[in-house]
């Protein structure tokens, strides 16, 4: 614990001491590495746990001009926001730790929550008729999911997201061991909503906590039917708010890999 939080102050401290133009390269690098560690994972994964024709979604053999292009434009505007979130904690708007104590966990949970929430309301809004044709409906160009395929986002889309995680920041001291896990938190249930393929073995998907927990089918099944499974975490917003798809309950119980 105590190697812990020495790493942390230390990634701080280097944090601190970066001119605007090196923290901007370094966060650069680091959304970049992100990308490539999400694509190359999910990539692999799905490689791993081969299904029948009938039970997969088929993927494109070669990446589309378009996703690329969009892939990397996800990662200049996740850029600029995590140069920004930098600027603001240097200038002690946003205030990050290095503690990390017992409600270190419960904060985390809640964070998943409430982030889940937020999401789930912009993402029902990006759906409206008014709203969906001028930005959302690019990433559903993509009905076949694949790792790429989470970054395949319009840019408006991206910097609301960033937006949205300036603003909790801001208004919510947060541990920096806190922020970093929810960071990955995010990365894997997205690579694994975008798999194209249900890799989690049938016996964990009928435990009962994945009844509550969004698995790689629940947003795959976002992708074939739009309307429906728009949260990004959990069920939970979409069983109370209506949008779950009436299938879904039987579908991520019901093909064993």
């Amino acid at each position: 614990m105590v190697g812990s939080v020495a790493a942390v102050g230390g990634v701080l401290d280097a944090g601190e001491g970066l001119s605007h133009g090196a923290a901007g390269v370094a966060f650069l690098v680091w959304n970049t590495m992100l990308v490539v560690v999400a694509v190359a994972g999910g990539t692999a994964l799905a490689r791993r746990h081969p299904q029948p024709a009938a039970e997969r979604m088929a993927l494109p053999a070669r990446a589309d001009r378009v996703e690329i292009g969009l892939a990397g434009a996800t990662i200049v505007v996740n850029t600029a926001v995590t140069w920004l979130g930098w600027w603001l904690w240097r200038d002690g708007t946003i205030d990050v730790s290095g503690t990390i104590d017992g409600t270190s966990a419960i904060e985390l949970v809640v964070l998943v929550l409430v982030m889940d929430l937020a999401l789930y309301l912009g993402h029902r809004a990006a759906h409206h008729a008014a709203v969906y044709p001028l930005v959302h409906r690019l990433h559903h160009r993509f009905v076949e999911p694949r790792p790429l395929t989470l970054f395949a986002l319009h840019p408006v889309e991206t910097a609301a997201f960033g937006a949205l995680w300036i603003v909790t920041l801001t208004l919510w001291d947060l541990p920096f061991a806190v922020v970093v896990t929810y960071g990955a938190v995010n990365l894997i249930f997205g690579t694994l909503g975008h798999l194209g393929i249900e890799p989690l073995p049938l016996a964990v998907r009928r435990r009962w906590l994945f009844r509550w927990l969004a698995t790689p089918t629940f947003h795959e099944g976002h992708h074939l039917r739009p309307d429906t499974n728009l949260g990004f975490y959990t069920t939970i917003w979409d069983r109370l708010g209506g949008t779950l798809d009436p299938a879904y309950e039987l579908l991520h119980t019901a093909v064993s890999v």
